[in-house]
C-alpha cells in the first residue's frame, strides 16, 4: 500500500477506502480526449479492476490531448495500447481491453460485470446506447462530454439519467464533434479528470456524487457553474422495450478495407466523402459531399453501390443511414480513412 501511501493518509478515505478502491470495477467507454485522463488517474487510484472499451487505432492527430499515448503507438488499437501503458504505471491492477464497437449485445454482456460505467464516447448513438443501458441495468454512469471550449460532467445514477437533459438524440449534424469543430487539448483532460474523481467517489463514498447536478466549464474564462435538474426515474419497460430503442432504422452495410478494395474496383459504384474539403488526406472519392450538406439535402446519385467514407468511420455512418432511406445499396468503410493507411 506504499504506492498509495498520501491518500491513504486523508481522513476521507483512508485504508477502508482504499481497499474498496482495490475492490471495485470501473468500465470507461472510450479510450480517446476524455478516456485518457480517466483511465491514468484510475489506475494511479488502484481501482483494482478497470476495463476499456474502443475501437478506433491511436493516430498523430490524436496525441495533442490523448496523453495517454506516444509516437509508438500510432496504428495500434488504442484500447490495447492503453492497458499496455496503465499496466506499466500500475502491475497492481487487472486492465481489461475490448477492441470492439460497442452495441447492444456488448453493452448488456459488459455492463454487469462492472461497478461504475464512465461515458468517454464522442457520439450520440454510443451516448444514448450506454445510457439507456445504465439505466435498464440500473449502473451508475459518469457522463462527460466537450465542445470546442466548454465541457460537462454529470453522474446518472436512479432516478437521474441522460434523458432527463436530452431526451431525444438531435438532428444529425446539428452538433459539431471534436473532428468539425476542433477542441483545445487540455479541456478533456479537465473533463475527463473530473470524470475519474466522480467515479472514486461513487466507489469510496467520499464527497457528494454529481447526481442531479451537471457541472459546467468554460475554459475561455475559467468560469464553472452548476446547472441543477430534475430525474424522471426513466427506464426501458423491458429488455424488448430496449433492444426496439436501439434497433437501427434503416438497412446499411459496414464494410472493412477488403471490401471496399472489391466494391471500387466494381463498374457502378460510387464512393462519398462526407468529411470537409480542408481534412487530410485529400480526398480521391468520386464525390465530396461534407455531412452537414448531405442532412440538408439527400443528392441524387446514379449508381448501383454506394460507399461512404470519412475520417474514422463514425461520420460516414451517419451519412449510410440517411441515404439508405432512399437508397438500396449503401456502405460504410468502418475505421474510415485511418483504417486504409498502410
Amino acid at each position: 500500500m506504499k504506492r498509495y501511501a498520501r491518500q491513504i493518509t486523508l481522513p476521507q478515505l483512508g485504508m477502508s477506502g482504499q481497499q474498496k478502491l482495490q475492490a471495485a470495477s470501473v468500465l470507461v467507454i472510450g479510450a480517446g480526449g476524455l478516456g485518457c485522463p480517466a483511465l491514468l488517474y484510475l489506475a494511479g487510484a488502484g481501482v483494482g479492476h478497470i476495463g476499456i472499451v474502443d475501437f478506433d487505432i491511436v493516430a498523430l492527430h490524436n496525441l495533442h490531448r490523448q496523453v495517454l499515448y506516444t509516437m509508438q503507438d500510432i496504428g495500434r488499437p488504442k484500447a490495447l495500447a492503453a492497458q499496455q501503458h496503465l499496466e506499466a504505471r500500475n502491475p497492481d491492477i487487472h486492465v481489461h481491453a475490448y477492441t470492439q464497437r460497442l452495441d447492444l449485445e456488448g453493452a448488456l454482456t459488459l455492463f454487469p460485470q462492472y461497478d461504475v460505467i464512465i461515458d468517454a464516447t464522442d457520439n450520440f448513438n454510443t451516448r444514448y446506447l450506454v445510457n439507456d443501458c445504465c439505466a435498464w441495468l440500473q449502473k451508475p454512469l459518469v457522463y462527460g462530454s466537450v465542445s470546442q471550449l466548454e465541457g460537462q460532467v454529470t453522474v446518472f445514477d436512479t432516478p437521474y439519467n441522460y434523458r432527463d437533459l436530452f431526451p431525444e438524440p438531435p438532428a444529425p449534424g446539428t452538433i459539431a464533434d471534436c473532428e468539425q469543430g476542433g477542441v483545445l487539448g487540455v479541456l478533456p483532460g479537465i473533463v475527463g479528470t473530473v470524470q475519474a474523481t466522480e467515479a472514486i467517489k461513487l466507489v469510496t463514498g467520499i464527497g457528494t456524487p454529481l447526481r442531479g447536478q451537471l457541472w459546467a466549464y468554460n475554459l475561455s474564462n475559467q468560469s464553472t457553474y452548476m446547472i441543477q435538474y430534475a430525474g424522471s426515474a426513466w427506464r426501458p419497460e423491458s429488455e424488448a422495450a430496449l433492444r426496439t430503442l436501439h434497433t437501427p432504422k434503416a438497412s446499411y452495410t459496414i464494410i472493412d478495407g477488403a471490401q471496399y478494395h472489391a466494391l471500387r474496383a466494381l463498374e457502378d459504384t460510387l464512393v462519398v466523402d462526407v468529411r470537409q474539403p480542408h481534412e487530410l488526406p485529400a480526398s480521391t472519392a468520386d464525390l465530396q459531399l461534407p455531412l452537414a450538406e448531405l442532412e440538408k439535402q439527400l443528392p441524387a446519385l446514379a449508381a448501383k453501390h454506394i460507399i461512404i467514407i470519412c475520417q474514422r468511420g463514425i461520420r460516414s455512418e451517419r451519412a449510410a443511414a440517411l441515404l439508405a432511406q432512399q437508397y438500396p445499396r449503401v456502405y460504410s468503410l468502418r475505421g474510415g480513412l485511418e483504417a486504409l493507411q498502410p
